[in-house]
């Protein structure tokens, strides 16, 4: 990890559309053998995220957020 000012800084972060990708980097990193991470608590096909949070509530989120959203390319 970098620092600035005594503050320490990640040199990785992965994103959860890309996780196995992402753990395979975090393993091959740490020196750890890779193995495929459990899938736990999936929500159904048919479920879309987007349609159980309002206009109010995403506008919350957007701005809460918006910084992880510039830096991260999410719409």
């Amino acid at each position: 990890a970098d620092q600035d000012a005594g503050r320490r800084f990640p040199d990785f972060v992965g994103s959860y559309e890309h996780l196995d990708a992402a753990w395979r980097t975090v393993t091959r990193r740490l020196g750890l053998p890779w193995g495929k991470l459990p899938v736990v608590n999936r929500r159904p096909e048919e479920m879309v995220a987007a349609e159980h949070v309002d206009g109010e509530a995403a506008a919350l989120l957007r701005n809460r957020y918006a910084e992880d959203i510039r830096l991260f390319g999410y719409r």
